[in-house]
């Protein structure tokens, strides 16, 4: 059963729009530093609050409803960054990255969207429990359940890795 799906926004979301985010996230993680307790480098969850990610935050509520196949009443939409490169990478256990977004009771769905990913980095770039990996594509929502439990793929390069990851929890 295939439970991540794919919205491709390459006519909506441009190159332009990826490096303004990438320049608003590298300001946020100087100014605000991340989330030390996260297993890498993470922004706070509050990006969708950003003008410069209006077109992020339309199109993963898009995707989501897309997904259910309806409109829903949002309660609350969390957005983060996960930035990632080898040399960070290498320093952290892989079995311990494993987790899941969704708590006992919520409704609740999890998406991710790549802004860039390193060249040459052939590796899957979210990995999945009993789900095909997520491979390294730009322009898309990737949007599941929040209780698959995943981890993000390895990484082989120090370009930096960055992907914005979003939960919206519905009634």
């Amino acid at each position: 059963m295939i439970l991540i799906t794919q919205y491709d926004f390459s006519q909506l979301i441009t190159q332009k729009d990826i490096d303004i985010a990438i320049e608003t996230i590298n300001f946020f993680f100087e100014k605000d530093g991340w989330v030390e307790q996260n297993p890498s480098f993470q922004t706070w969850p509050y990006l969708f609050e950003h003008e410069n990610f209006y077109k992020l935050k339309l199109s993963f509520i898009f995707s989501c409803f897309s997904y259910l196949g309806k409109e829903v009443n949002i309660k609350n939409i969390n957005c983060w960054c996960y930035m990632d490169f080898y040399d960070n990478w290498k320093l952290k256990n892989p079995e311990e990255l494993w987790h899941s977004h969704k708590k006992i009771g919520e409704r609740k769905l999890s998406g991710i969207f790549y802004l860039n990913v390193p060249q040459g980095n052939d590796l899957p770039s979210t990995e999945f429990v009993d789900q095909d990996d997520i491979l390294l594509e730009k322009f898309s929502w990737f949007i599941y359940p929040s209780d698959l439990i995943h981890r993000p793929g390895k990484i082989t390069s120090n370009e930096r890795r960055y992907v914005i990851a979003a939960d919206l929890t519905y009634d």
